[in-house]
């Protein structure tokens, strides 16, 4: 089943500028990995609590709707629709990560009871050089073409849960003026990724 409905959806596009759309699905014989494999997903964060203990999660990331590029002063933001490269704007800050802290403060979403602790947001990394935003600390230029740090907005989270042996499928969708056209574009991501995950 597909939550939320679609009433539910318009409601909540009067609100929120994402909503996720997600359907459960049980999957008893596949791992994290295998998951990942299937679905060629961009990347797969394990959780381990504890040091030897597996964690209750693992995330998985499709696609991408927003890459923030750190490169010394410079910020870059790029636009995806449905993986395809859209527009790109660069600033130049003292401390860039004020310009991605004020990006994504336009973001909000509904928290479904259904959902997961983390069901969508910026992941990546920030290098060793972004420490010049925080503190008066020289950096070293260098030439490796390696930016400072990368944080990637998915356009498709899948959240394997290893007590339930299930995934949940989770579209991060932007309703557009057409709620229900957007509504319907979400649940044929997660149609996709279903007969994807039912292969062998």
């Amino acid at each position: 089943m597909i939550y939320p409905t679609v009433a539910n959806y318009k409601n909540d596009a009067n609100n929120y500028s994402l909503i996720p759309v997600f359907r459960e699905i049980r999957v008893d014989t596949e791992t994290p990995l295998s998951i990942f494999l299937k679905v060629k997903a961009k990347f797969l964060l394990e959780s381990v609590e504890r040091g030897e203990n597996v964690g209750r999660y693992s995330i998985i990331g499709l696609g991408k709707k927003h890459v923030i590029t750190l490169t010394g002063k410079s910020v870059t933001f790029s636009h995806f629709i449905d993986d395809e490269k859209k527009s790109t704007e660069t600033f130049e800050r003292d401390n860039p990560l004020e310009e991605v802290r004020k990006f994504l403060s336009q973001f909000s979403a509904p928290d479904y009871e259904q959902l997961p602790p983390f069901f969508g947001g910026a992941i990546g990394y920030l290098g060793y050089e972004t420490v010049q935003y925080f503190e008066d600390i020289p950096v070293i230029e260098n030439d490796s073409n390696i930016p400072d740090g990368i944080l990637i907005i998915p356009e498709v989270i899948l959240v394997y849960d290893s007590i339930k042996r299930s995934v949940l499928v989770i579209v991060s969708s932007t309703p557009a003026e057409n709620r229900e056209d957007s509504y319907k574009k979400a649940v044929e991501q997660i149609e996709l990724i279903a007969a994807q995950l039912s292969k062998p």
